[in-house]
């Protein structure tokens, strides 16, 4: 029997997250939609193997382990075996909605000249809300958070679709497109974040436009230490990080960065000295996150300076920065 939608989704040392995942395709209401799913290993993790076994009784996994670091490594690994007209890329910590899969593809043959799809991605809080609040905006690129809002329609104004959410008929992979593997978690601490963006942004510029579909909707499973401040500090600094690697500092510069980035770095450090006193919970967060991105704009900039990076004040530098 011909496969609709074949699933794809890597996934690292995560077995407990992965579970529940894999339990919510258990519940998937596809009808005639057919479909396998694709689960590739990045660490070589028996723990992983042993999640995803338990599951192959009910679900239709093809397993696969990749260990060469780096998530798109893991992605490409499977692209040659899909079968399915659509490809649907997800992650391994979302709950998918029982009619995600049907959305998708429903959504796919009423817009058959489009070759690449989004579905909405909503939180799936860990007990409590966090203390900034749920419905702060920040919450959207920190966590992955994805919605146009309720009406079907094409993307626009430089917006794509997010990676825990997306679809793309099988023929681009077909005409040679597939994931940067310099892009996306590598087991580094610092890295390039947006695989899926970089590989969308591709598409857009040879003409591929997304659609967005409100209905696919999946929940993004937020753990526990997502809330601790370290791990939001850590996120901000990579988004940064991404923001400005690769990339020439623009106008006037100051030790090899951007001088507007010094400015941004030293009005965030004031502004969360001045809410460590102020009681405003929502703007203390927000400058906090703010504090943190500099930073990551600021490391990449030093790290893009080879010649000035071997100069000793330049690596101390680079030291602080990044602590």
């Amino acid at each position: 029997m011909p496969i609709n939608i074949s699933i794809l989704l890597a996934t690292y040392k995560r077995p407990e997250v992965l579970n529940r995942t894999l339990a919510s395709f258990s519940s998937l209401h596809s009808d005639s939609v057919t479909w396998d799913l694709w689960v590739v290993d990045n660490a070589v993790d028996p723990s992983t193997e042993t999640v995803v076994k338990k599951w192959a009784e009910k679900l239709p996994i093809h397993y696969l382990v990749e260990p060469k670091a780096g998530k798109n490594n893991a992605l490409n690994l499977a692209l040659p075996g899909l079968k399915g007209q659509l490809v649907v890329l997800t992650d391994d910590d979302i709950i998918a909605s029982p009619a995600w899969l049907k959305q998708l593809w429903e959504g796919a043959q009423r817009w058959p000249d489009h070759m690449v799809f989004g579905g909405k991605i909503i939180a799936n809080w860990p007990g409590v809300a966090p203390f900034w609040g749920e419905d702060h905006p920040m919450n959207q690129s920190l966590f992955g958070l994805h919605s146009l809002g309720e009406k079907e329609m094409p993307y626009r104004d430089n917006l794509l679709p997010y990676g825990a959410n997306m679809a793309v008929r099988r023929e681009i992979f077909e005409k040679g497109y597939n994931f940067n593997p310099s892009v996306g978690p590598n087991g580094e601490k610092v890295y390039r974040m947006g695989s899926e963006t970089e590989f969308l942004k591709r598409l857009e510029r040879d003409g591929y436009i997304p659609i967005f579909l409100p209905k696919a909707v999946v929940e993004h499973q937020i753990r526990r230490e997502q809330m601790d401040m370290r791990w939001v500090a850590e996120r901000s600094f990579r988004s940064g990080f991404t923001d400005c690697a690769g990339a020439m500092p623009d106008g006037k510069t100051l030790l090899s960065v951007a001088r507007y980035l010094w400015r941004q770095l030293l009005v965030a450090l004031i502004m969360n000295y001045i809410y460590k006193i102020v009681p405003n919970k929502r703007k203390k967060f927000s400058y906090f996150v703010a504090l943190n991105r500099a930073r990551g704009k600021i490391y990449a900039q030093l790290s893009h300076d080879e010649a000035f990076s071997k100069k000793i004040f330049h690596k101390k530098l680079l030291k602080i920065i990044k602590a």
